[in-house]
């Protein structure tokens, strides 16, 4: 966070756009990471890539064979809760999907996200805090969402006001937040995949 706007609840209140649905100028290249740097950065600041989006070109841009072998788990409602990796595949494969879900899964700035949580906080009630313990739990806040996906972070806090009266605990905004991080979990899957190979070659030495 070198160099980033620090995180404190006297933001100004300006509701950041809603994450877009609509596509605009992307383009397909054909190389994992630089396709990913690319096509995130042909949308102009003004128009940031919704999650659903954002995740149809990440898997564009993944190796044939890891979206071939790669499965979601499903709840009885259809939530991802997991993806498996099945089948032989390739370290390289893997080791480039996971470079290609890095670049997707940039943090938005902290500036944006001190916005974004303004944003929520005029939105809904809150219990009584002085300023201090605010100031706190508003740069708690802003750290633990650097952790997620600018999208992700940008869908959740926006939808929020409308699912909630209250001011999210952090709980409840972090369920709500794994549950849309649906590349996080893609990524569990193919760094165990990884693990598994590599444990295997390890035991075959001996």
């Amino acid at each position: 966070m070198k160099n980033e706007e620090p995180f404190c609840s006297n933001l100004p209140i300006t509701p950041t756009q809603a994450a877009s649905n609509t596509r605009t100028g992307i383009a397909h290249f054909t190389t994992g990471s630089d396709r990913a740097s690319r096509e995130m950065t042909s949308v102009s600041d003004d128009a940031p890539m919704g999650r659903k989006e954002t995740e149809a070109i990440l898997e564009a841009s993944l190796p044939a064979s890891i979206v071939s072998s790669i499965s979601p788990v499903l709840n009885s409602d259809y939530d991802v809760l997991a993806f498996t990796a099945e089948g032989p595949l390739a370290v390289d494969d893997i080791q480039s999907a996971i470079e290609v879900i890095e670049e997707f899964s940039r943090p938005a700035s902290a500036r944006e996200i001190g916005e974004l949580i303004a944003m929520v906080y005029a939105m809904t009630a809150q219990r009584n805090q002085d300023q201090i313990t605010m100031d706190l739990a508003i740069s708690s806040f802003g750290r633990k969402l650097m952790e997620y996906p600018a999208d992700v972070v940008r869908e959740t806090m926006t939808k929020w006001p409308d699912r909630s009266t209250w001011f999210p605990a952090w709980h409840d905004l972090k369920a709500e937040l794994d549950w849309r991080n649906n590349r996080g979990k893609m990524r569990e899957a193919l760094e165990k995949k990884l693990m598994d190979f590599n444990k295997f070659n390890t035991i075959r030495k001996f």
